[in-house]
């Protein structure tokens, strides 16, 4: 590839890294302060490593990082519990079915997560913000074999995402954007699908 040969020639350091989706990219140091990426193509185009990581997709970054995304369960044991808070006309439904996993109206970010029971690992967050808070035994239920889809917060898993891609290429002054004032948190797990109620 004659990319390859221009950097020799000037004697650039470059590394050839492969992300998760097969595609391939150049990363060259001007400086130490300075960081390229270059894609593979016909006509390449030499990207500065800061804007190439923010321009792309939060799709493109999940294609790119998905092998690297950590299984939440894996942080589940004994005695995880989690907190789903609610309005007090929910108790008894909730009490009689369990928790349904609902689209409900959400902020900008989140309103693609589709079905799912919105929960937090800090008591304190849903007791400061609703009527009446279920615990749920994320321990107990791994312990059943029932391991339904779990996540973070979308624009947190993305940042993160971003996070681990400048790590890749070795982009040590990577500057994450900070994320809306939404009130994401980090403690927050999403639960895609039903799950029995637990105890107010």
């Amino acid at each position: 590839m004659n990319i390859v040969k221009v950097l020799d020639h000037y004697n650039f350091q470059h590394e050839r890294i492969k992300l998760n989706n097969g595609e391939i990219i150049l990363v060259t140091e001007y400086s130490k302060n300075d960081i390229y990426v270059i894609g593979y193509e016909e006509y390449p185009q030499i990207e500065d490593a800061q804007e190439w990581i923010d321009q792309l997709s939060d799709d493109t970054v999940e294609e790119y990082f998905s092998k690297y995304n950590i299984n939440i369960w894996d942080e589940v044991g004994p005695g995880f519990i989690v907190y789903h808070g609610t309005n007090k006309d929910n108790v008894n439904d909730i009490l009689k079915n369990g928790i349904e996993a609902r689209n409900m109206s959400r902020g900008i970010s989140n309103r693609g997560t589709g079905n799912a029971v919105f929960t937090s690992q800090n008591p304190e967050i849903a007791y400061n913000a609703y009527d009446k808070v279920f615990l749920i035994d994320m321990g107990a239920i791994k312990e059943d074999s029932y391991t339904p889809m779990l996540s973070r917060e979308t624009a947190l898993e993305d940042s993160k995402n971003r996070d681990q891609l400048a790590s890749l290429i070795s982009f040590q002054k990577y500057i994450r954007n900070e994320y809306s004032s939404e009130g994401f948190d980090e403690e927050t797990i999403i639960i895609h699908q039903f799950i029995v109620s637990g105890n107010p």
